[in-house]
């Protein structure tokens, strides 16, 4: 079996709406940006970026993670904290 064949069977028949719900269309749109940004900045740091910047569009940045930050953080009361080594 091909890996067009196993991509054929689970997506072939059906709508891509069915699919991508709002959670996954957000996923597929920041890994999107990701992708991107990587690729543009890959030789420039982020303190080169964020400096290089107007200081009114420091503060959107700066507003806009925070505000993603309250958002996107859920409603549980325990945190988890995830450290790779």
């Amino acid at each position: 079996m091909q890996a067009r064949d196993i991509f054929t069977g689970l997506f072939g028949q059906h709508d891509a709406g069915e699919y991508l719900g709002l959670n996954e269309g957000v996923a597929l749109a920041v890994m999107a940006v990701t992708v991107i940004g990587v690729t543009y900045l890959k030789d420039m740091n982020l303190d080169k970026l964020f400096a290089s910047m107007r200081s009114n569009v420091q503060a959107l940045v700066l507003a806009s993670c925070l505000a993603a930050i309250f958002v996107f953080s859920g409603t549980g009361q325990n945190a988890f904290l995830y450290f790779q080594f």
